[in-house]
């Protein structure tokens, strides 16, 4: 319990205007204490000694006051004034001392200021009262003082008695001096001892932070001493080797680097050591799985309190996936400017950030000329708005865009692009940057443009080639239809045209091409289009034709007949004057809504084939006057080219047997068979596939069949050799080898049991090409039959060119060879020739058994014909040779 005062009569002095100044400092006194007993705000506390300095003076400044006005003893009025002085300043260091005061030197301050006051209030205010009242000034009556003269004592006890109240009051001051002197000392005292304390905490604090900071960062910490030997590692470090402290402490560590690396890290770290350096190295480090990994290691040489080199402390970081990142960005760095593509990368906003190389060769702006600018400055403004909007809203939808855009480049020219543009993002999705990678397609666009040019072109004579006709025959076939008017097409073929080639050469055959090309063109009116469509056929749209269906085919008839004197009346050919003449088919259009392109050329083809078969040299309309015929065979045509793709194809074959009669093969054959028509021979279709380019499709479906066929039949175990029959206009083709490794890549078949049957009208062209696919195909174990020899007109020198493995004897040959001493001779001679060339032979139509012992008696022949069997349908025939392979 703090020290208090209560007033009481025993404390008053009669003077009632000092009686209540010190009731009023009482009472101060008491709120100090209550404070200090309630909680000591300190705050709160300051604030009340502060009030009660003040008011202490005031109480002072009225008491010295009093004693002006009265003439009271002179030495105790100075010992009065100095009590007072001393309080008050007692009261101002009291002040400065609590700014940083305990609350025990706050009790300490109560406590004094209680018996202070106190003993001034009972000894030096009351002789001050006592004076003033022998002085004559009328005081309030109060309890005598037990111990106070009442003023009749003698002088010399009232001189004792005041100078005991002065010895006391100075007393007092002195103690009040020497309190404040020990509790300041106190204080510092007590601050030491806290700031001590608090050192210690911060100094475990921080011993414990350094700790939780080496031993759960990621760092790997090491010290050594002035020795440079190593005497402290983390408990990171021993983690990532798997190592004791002990077993890595000295020198022992450098175990764990990587030899490559152990001579560079113990130089770096030696000449550091040297030098008292910091230093920094990479290497590698053997983790415990021993698996070494990059670490950056640094070092920084420490020192004590006096200055002293203690070593070195350091710390490793692992940079292997940092150091994989960084040689990554490099790589993508060097694709960046190496790409042949320009690149062009913008901030969020559009602003280009960067360029490579490639952007300044093909745009011409270098980087610091575009850095910082809008990438739509680039724009050439042949894109409207809505253009770049849709771009832009792609972007945000889908993340990326790929188009063409014209863009201009740095000397104006304007440019086609391609373009493909990305978003990159955020993990959170924002949008950090996009890039866009650019592709000068004007090259391309110029290479399209004249690949278009030779795709509709004819390269022997520049006129237009099959395709252009049709599609200018389609526009104009619409607008006629439109205009309700008529026009007409001629189909011109050169008669005799390849005997032309192989008696002059394939030279002159081409320059009488160029000639008559030449000569159509210049005849004819420049609305008018001529096109080469193939070898020596030309066709000729007439647009500008008039009238009736009567006069336009009069006027057609009129251009046809004079093409034809005009080249009957000779054209030049290197010095020599050469008469060609021609058959020309003419077909009058449009007809029908239904006829199309294609059905007005197939038309006028029709009447130029009727010319042809009427001896050449004469013009022939595809009209109803033709012949059922001709129309029927128009007819068969269209029905011919729906049923290939409708399925209707089917394969037959006709058994191959040896001397014994034992099969060693068979001749795939194709039948069609036909919805209404039923089962069409082979001699009524064959013909009109060999004139169009439907044959081509007949080959492919036959060559599929069979190598299903075989496969399935080598998988059985009973494989057989089958021949095909390829079409010269089928083998010509420059997709046809690559075509037949994709058949037999598709169904598995094996090539040696395949044989392909080609005509002597093979040869008729490059005959170069043809041998090259010959051998190319012969690698891979496919044999070669020379089909219907003997009835062409082929020089041996180019049979003996071929790698042909057997030739193949018609059978006009050998249905009479027993009767006809020519057919005979014929047969003997194609033994002779295949006998000397080691050629195998095989003799189709062999129907009689005198036929058989013929051929027998000269050589070891094999035989095909109904000797052996009819062609039978695929199943029929599987089944006669007992088969179980069903056919694909």
């Amino acid at each position: 319990m703090l020290s208090t005062i209560r007033w009481s009569s025993q404390l008053a002095t009669g003077i009632t205007e000092v009686d209540n100044q010190h009731g009023q400092l009482i009472h101060m006194l008491n709120a100090l204490a209550r404070q200090r007993e309630q909680g000591a705000d300190m705050q709160q506390v300051r604030i009340l000694l502060y009030e009660l300095r003040r008011y202490a003076s005031f109480h002072f400044q009225a008491e010295e006051h009093l004693m002006a006005q009265w003439p009271v003893n002179e030495n105790n009025r100075s010992a009065h004034l100095r009590a007072h002085a001393s309080f008050v300043e007692y009261l101002c260091k009291a002040e400065e001392m609590l700014e940083a005061s305990s609350a025990d030197a706050l009790d300490h301050l109560l406590a004094f200021l209680v018996k202070w006051l106190v003993h001034h209030i009972t000894g030096v205010d009351a002789r001050m009262a006592r004076e003033l009242a022998a002085l004559g000034m009328p005081l309030v009556p109060v309890v005598a003082d037990a111990d106070a003269g009442n003023g009749d004592g003698s002088n010399e006890q009232s001189s004792i008695h005041d100078a005991l109240i002065n010895t006391v009051s100075e007393l007092y001051d002195s103690i009040s001096v020497r309190t404040l002197e020990l509790l300041d000392s106190n204080q510092r005292l007590l601050e030491q001892m806290q700031e001590r304390e608090r050192a210690e905490t911060t100094l475990r604090s921080s011993e414990e932070r350094y700790r939780a900071m080496t031993d759960n960062g990621q760092a790997l910490i090491w010290m050594a001493g002035a020795d440079g030997e190593a005497n402290y590692f983390n408990r990171p470090w021993l983690v990532f080797t798997g190592r004791r402290m002990n077993a890595e402490l000295g020198r022992a560590w450098l175990n764990g680097v990587h030899p490559e690396d152990l001579p560079r890290c113990q130089e770096a770290f030696r000449k550091a050591l040297e030098q008292r350096q910091k230093f920094s190295i990479v290497w590698r480090l053997r983790r415990h799985d021993g698996v070494y990994r990059w670490m950056v290691c640094e070092g920084a040489p420490r020192y004590g309190n006096d200055g002293e080199f203690c070593g070195y402390v350091g710390h490793c970081l692992d940079i292997t996936e940092h150091r994989a990142a960084e040689e990554h960005q490099q790589i993508a760095a060097q694709v960046f400017e190496t790409m042949a593509e320009a690149v062009m990368v913008t901030n969020a906003r559009g602003i280009i950030q960067r360029v490579n190389r490639s952007f300044t060769a093909i745009t011409g702006y270098e980087e610091e000329e575009v850095v910082g600018r809008s990438s739509r400055f680039l724009t050439s403004y042949r894109h409207d708005e809505a253009f770049h909007e849709e771009i832009w809203q792609q972007l945000e939808a889908t993340g990326a865009w790929s188009g063409e855009e014209w863009i201009r480049l740095k000397n104006g020219d304007v440019r086609p692009m391609r373009q493909s543009a990305s978003v990159l993002r955020t993990a959170q999705g924002a949008v950090t940057h996009y890039v866009a990678v650019l592709s000068d397609i004007s090259e391309m666009r110029h290479a399209q443009a004249l690949a278009e040019q030779l795709s509709w072109r004819d390269t022997l004579t520049g006129l237009g080639n099959r395709s252009y006709f049709l599609k200018q025959l389609a526009q104009e076939t619409n607008r006629a239809r439109h205009e309700g008017r008529m026009a007409a097409v001629l189909l011109v073929d050169i008669d005799r045209f390849r005997q032309l080639n192989e008696a002059r050469g394939l030279g002159v055959g081409d320059i009488v091409l160029v000639t008559v090309s030449s000569l159509l063109v210049e005849m004819l009116h420049t609305d008018d289009t001529v096109a080469r469509l193939q070898a020596d056929e030309f066709a000729i749209l007439l647009p500008r034709l008039s009238g009736s269906r009567e006069e336009v085919a009069q006027a057609a008839l009129m251009v046809a007949e004079r093409l034809r004197e005009k080249l009957l009346g000779g054209i030049a050919v290197n010095g020599e004057a050469l008469h060609p003449d021609c058959s020309i088919g003419v077909a009058v259009f449009p007809d029908s809504t239904q006829e199309c392109a294609e059905d007005i050329l197939r038309q006028a083809e029709l009447g130029e084939q009727q010319a042809k078969a009427e001896g050449g040299g004469r013009v022939r309309f595809f009209e109803s006057d033709m012949g059922n015929a001709v129309r029927e065979r128009f007819e068969l045509e269209k029905d011919l080219r729906r049923g290939v793709d409708a399925g209707e194809l089917r394969l037959y074959l006709q058994s191959q047997v040896d001397v014994g009669g034992l099969p060693v093969g068979a001749e795939a054959l194709v039948r069609w068979e036909h919805p209404v028509r039923g089962l069409v021979s082979p001699m009524c279709f064959i013909p009109i596939a060999e004139a169009t380019h439907l044959i081509v499709a007949v080959d492919r479906w036959m060559l599929s069949e069979v190598c299903r066929l075989l496969a399935r039949m080598d998988a059985d175990g009973k494989a057989l050799r089958i021949a095909v029959n390829i079409s010269p206009r089928h083998f010509q083709r420059e997709d046809f080898v690559g075509v037949v490794m994709e058949i037999l890549t598709a169904t598995g078949a094996d090539p040696t049991h395949l044989v392909f049957e080609v005509t002597e009208g093979l040869l008729i062209g490059d005959v170069d090409d043809v041998i090259a696919k010959m051998n190319t195909l012969q690698t891979i174990g496919i044999r070669f039959s020379l089909d219907d020899f003997g009835t062409g007109y082929s020089s041996l020198s180019y049979l003996k060119r071929l790698p042909i493995h057997e030739l193949k004897i018609d059978k006009s040959f050998i249905r009479d060879l027993t009767v006809d001493t020519n057919d005979a001779a014929l047969v003997d001679s194609i033994l002779a020739v295949a006998s000397h060339m080691g050629l195998q032979v095989v003799a189709e139509g062999v129907e009689t058994q005198s036929q058989a012992d013929f051929l027998n008696a000269r050589k070891q022949v094999i035989h095909q014909g109904y000797l052996y069997g009819r062609p039978q349908e695929v199943h029929a025939w599987l089944m006669g040779r007992n088969a179980v392979v069903e056919p694909g």
